[in-house]
């Protein structure tokens, strides 16, 4: 079985179909494309930003914690 990606399609529908080398179209398969509302994608880019900030002060003061210890 093999499996294809497109990216950059616009929302609406699409028809596909498909033919092996030297063989028969496949049926006629029917796509429905529908993109996140604009306001979800600003909270996953807001929740991501979240959790880089706290792994980042995480390091940092884990770093400067490590750096006073005498050896």
């Amino acid at each position: 079985m093999s499996a294809s990606t497109q990216t950059g399609l616009m929302d609406g529908t699409y028809f596909y179909r498909v033919r092996s080398p030297g063989g028969d179209w496949s049926n006629v398969i029917k796509v429905v494309v529908e993109h996140h509302p604009l306001s979800r994608a600003f909270l996953f880019f807001a929740l991501g930003f979240m959790l880089f900030a706290a792994l980042l002060v995480t390091l940092v003061i884990g770093h400067r914690r490590t750096a006073q210890q005498p050896i």
